[in-house]
């Protein structure tokens, strides 16, 4: 079984200002960030069962395709138009619903894990 295990650091905002409501109902944000030391413990693995399973095993983050992780890690499959088994563990650090940005790190460390992991050569863009 071939794994990646990768951190995912939390960050904290010097500055965050909503600029404008887009047609989408997201909207613009500026931001100055700062990545702290404060990581979270994601381990990736290809497995022989197809399928994505995330497992984080904290009260308020949800295993399986309600966590941004797993969304994140179906996102690249789908682009790439590879269907294997993935199984993502994550050991939660980062204190969630903070303001860390914890479940959107685990999510960009799964895109990179994966891209790893498969030898996808996707660029950091």
């Amino acid at each position: 079984m071939k794994t990646v295990s990768l951190k995912a650091p939390a960050k904290v905002n010097y500055r965050l200002d909503v600029l404008r409501r887009r047609p989408d109902g997201y909207h613009d944000l500026r931001m100055i960030m700062q990545r702290i030391d404060l990581c979270d413990e994601v381990v990736i693995a290809q497995v022989e069962n197809p399928g994505i399973r995330v497992a984080c095993g904290r009260q308020g983050v949800p295993d399986g395709p309600g966590n941004i992780a797993w969304l994140a890690a179906d996102a690249l499959l789908q682009r790439c138009g590879r269907q294997t088994g993935i199984d993502i563990s994550i050991s939660k650090n980062i204190p969630v619903a903070a303001g860390l940005g914890g479940g959107s790190s685990d999510a960009a460390t799964v895109l990179m894990g994966v891209n790893e992991l498969l030898d996808l050569k996707f660029s950091d863009e």
